[in-house]
């Protein structure tokens, strides 16, 4: 009769095990999730990064531009064509044939 008994709890213990091992790899919240969870990430860590790198260029550019007037005034002559009071502006067109 011990033997019986010994069986079943055997079985039983092992149809546990496998019960166990199911949800801790295959369930919601399982193995299987946080692996796809650590692979956003990592992909949401390269993301920061590229955006830590971008605020930090233009941080330096905004400190750049308000140590001095000559950058501001380098960067409208450039991208908004502005020009000094006084100054004289002269444009070039070329002829397309």
């Amino acid at each position: 009769m011990t033997n019986v008994r010994l069986y079943i709890l055997m079985i039983l213990l092992t149809l546990m095990l496998i019960f166990f091992q199911y949800h801790f790899w295959f369930d919601s919240g399982g193995m299987r999730d946080m692996l796809q969870i650590k692979k956003i990430l990592a992909q949401q860590i390269i993301i920061n990064d590229k955006l830590k790198n971008q605020n930090e260029t233009l941080l330096l550019q905004i400190q750049r531009m308000q140590s001095g007037q000559e950058t501001a005034e380098l960067r409208a002559r450039r991208e908004l064509g502005m020009i000094k009071k006084g100054e004289i502006f002269y444009q070039i067109v070329q002829n397309e044939k």
